[in-house]
């Protein structure tokens, strides 16, 4: 046999057992699932109308809903067998909250069979689920409810990591309420920009003009604190450390009858903190997509980067430029919309879009020296030579654990 038949041979094998060990608890309840199908079919009750009963589980395995999960994919494997008439859940637990039965599996077969009938329910699946070592044993009776006798029963067994790999999805392993999640990521800023406001010195006017290139996004990272007071709305709040810096030229054009234009370079910014608390709404899209939107408020906080320039004419006059330091803050109202992506319970990935409610423009103060050699004179003046407008948008993405 050749070498690359032996080869695809090999990867037909591995992926086979990977396969077959991949999902390892639908198969066994699938398997279930097909007996007792195969059982009712014998007896002649093919079509019956059956309810799945909540699994009987100490109160651990409630709490992580390993109960429900096993619930959950039980049903929906007696669904696909084509065999039963379903009945909802939802409406057997309406009927067991009418006969002040709590939803906990704690019900013989006999009170089982008397709930049954009420839903007219021919046959009825009861059960439950327990630990032993590492491995949940699943224990599951179909049982006539006309007649409380057990028809079949099958008995299952599944390892604990295994099985939370599987049913993680229908699992509580970061409980609904009273969730902490902690987390970084990137914090990005949307749309900078800054705008230069023309000077008079002198015979000069000086014309402080901001690059096209200028950077257009503030980024830096940020980090923060997320708790669910509610199994639907969380709090959130984070910190996040910005910088942004603008280049730009100063354009000194001489009054008609002086000299030609001079260029000269400029570097400024600004580096400042952000803080916001934000209350969101929460919801899901898929078993590993979540949804969050919100409203909450952020704090500015910052000073612009120093910046230095000088120019002269040797021979007639000169001036120099050399930045105030200025400080400022403030606070916007904003809203929030995101996405997050949970491949496990304890995991996410976030990404979401914000917008500041009000609009910042933030001055860039200077003090401009003007002087002359002949006659010598030297006069100070202070001007704003620009205005740094702070962005509405942001964009911020994080990973964060939960517990």
């Amino acid at each position: 046999m050749k070498l690359h038949k032996v080869l695809l041979s090999f990867v037909i094998i591995l992926s086979s057992a990977m396969l077959s060990n991949a999902d390892e608890l639908n198969t066994k309840l699938d398997k279930i699932s097909r007996k007792l199908a195969a059982i009712a079919s014998e007896k002649g009750l093919s079509g019956a109308t059956l309810a799945v009963f909540p699994l009987q589980a100490d109160e651990k395995l409630k709490k992580k809903r390993v109960d429900f999960a096993v619930g959950e994919i039980l049903g929906h494997h007696l669904l696909k067998t084509a065999t039963f008439t379903m009945v909802e859940r939802i409406q057997l637990y309406a009927v067991m909250k009418e006969q002040k039965i709590g939803a906990s599996g704690a019900v013989d077969t006999r009170t089982a069979a008397g709930i049954g009938k009420v839903l007219g329910a021919k046959l009825l699946v009861t059960g439950g689920v327990m630990k032993l070592g590492n491995s949940y044993q699943i224990a599951v009776k179909l049982v006539d409810s006309e007649t409380a006798e057990i028809i079949a029963s099958e008995i299952a067994e599944i390892e604990i990591e295994t099985f939370d790999k599987e049913a993680a999805p229908y699992l509580m392993l970061v409980p609904q309420s009273q969730a902490i999640g902690v987390f970084v990521g990137y914090f990005g800023q949307v749309g900078a920009s800054a705008e230069g406001i023309p000077q008079q010195m002198g015979n000069w006017t000086i014309i402080p003009t901001f690059r096209n290139d200028t950077n257009k996004i503030i980024y830096s990272g940020n980090w923060g604190i997320r708790y669910w007071i509610h199994p639907r709305y969380m709090v959130q709040a984070d910190y996040a450390y910005v910088g942004r810096e603008n280049r730009g030229d100063f354009d000194k054009t001489l009054i008609p009858g002086g000299y030609s234009k001079y260029y000269a370079h400029f570097t400024s910014g600004y580096r400042g903190n952000i803080f916001r608390i934000v209350i969101n709404r929460t919801g899901q899209l898929s078993k590993v997509f979540n949804w969050n939107a919100g409203i909450g408020a952020a704090r500015y906080t910052g000073r612009l980067r120093d910046f230095y320039f000088t120019a002269f004419n040797p021979v007639v006059e000169g001036y120099y430029v050399s930045s105030i330091v200025h400080s400022f803050k403030f606070i916007s109202p904003f809203l929030r919309a995101g996405i997050e992506w949970k491949p496990q319970q304890r995991l996410g990935w976030n990404i979401s879009a914000n917008w500041n409610v009000l609009r910042k423009t933030v001055r860039m103060p200077a003090a401009y020296n003007y002087y002359t050699i002949s006659p010598w004179t030297n006069q100070t003046e202070y001007h704003d030579i620009g205005k740094l407008i702070i962005p509405q948008l942001s964009i911020d993405s994080s990973l964060a654990l939960y517990f």
